[in-house]
Formats: structure tokens, C-alpha cells, sequence
């Protein structure tokens, strides 16, 4: 709720799923979608941090058929070439 995504609690949803990093990455397919600048940090560290616990999501670059998508604010702590 703190991230602004609902605007009362009541319009949290009730139940949530909760996977273990092994789950995730036995799957065939990872799709995850990742807006806003909030997050710019998390995605710096999951691509180019290294692959540990201290970050879970980093182990999302060990899956053969992972897409992640980026919009410019979650992007912007990548170091890149321009």
C-alpha cells in the first residue's frame, strides 16, 4: 500500500502469492514489468550487481528465457552506453 498503488487500504487485495526464488526461476518464462524511478535502484543492482542473496532478484540473470521491461525512470541508474 505504501507505494501508492491503492489509494485505501480496503483496496488491498486480501491474499497475495508469495514465490521462493527457486520457483521462480523453474518456470519456462519470466515476464516482469518494472515502472517507475522508485525501483531505478532494485533494477541497477538485479543487472549490474552481483548475483546474491542480498539482492533475490539479481538470480533473474540466470534464467535462460527472462524479459524484463524498463521504462526510462527505472532505467535511469544503468550505467549504459548512449
Amino acid at each position: 500500500m505504501g507505494e501508492g498503488h491503492f489509494a485505501r487500504l480496503s483496496d488491498v487485495p486480501r491474499k497475495a502469492l508469495s514465490l521462493s526464488i527457486p520457483a521462480i526461476l523453474a518456470v519456462r518464462t519470466i515476464s516482469c514489468v518494472v515502472p517507475d524511478r522508485r525501483k531505478a535502484e532494485a533494477v541497477r543492482c538485479a543487472l549490474q550487481g552481483p548475483i546474491a542473496p542480498a539482492c533475490p532478484a539479481s538470480a533473474l540473470r540466470r534464467h535462460r528465457n527472462c524479459h524484463l521491461f524498463l521504462d526510462t525512470e527505472s532505467a535511469s541508474l544503468l550505467d549504459c552506453p548512449r
